[in-house]
């Protein structure tokens, strides 16, 4: 791939392999809340994508149960043909 100077990809075939890894990542960039379970675990939801919800006996654990939750629903998605759901922007209130 070349990038002009303009910022402007040179090539179609470029552009599209471009567009697919920025939607990519703006897919796996999704904010998820992480919180201690009652009975000593830990549990994790993406807000974006509902009933995307993950355990774990760690924060560690389930930190890394919810990307691979996350992987897993947006496949399903693509897979069924189904919109992918915008990940939710932020909004700090003081």
């Amino acid at each position: 791939c070349q990038i002009l100077f303009s910022g402007q990809i040179s090539d179609s075939k470029c552009q599209t392999r471009v567009k697919r890894r920025l939607e990519e990542g703006a897919n796996n960039m999704r904010q998820n809340v992480i919180y201690p379970d009652e009975n000593g675990g830990w549990i994790a939801e993406c807000p974006s994508l509902p009933g995307c919800i993950s355990q774990g006996a760690t924060r560690e654990e389930v930190a890394i149960s919810i990307k691979e939750a996350i992987r897993g629903y947006l496949k399903a998605l693509e897979e069924d043909g189904l919109p992918i759901p915008p990940p939710l922007r932020s909004q700090w209130t003081p």
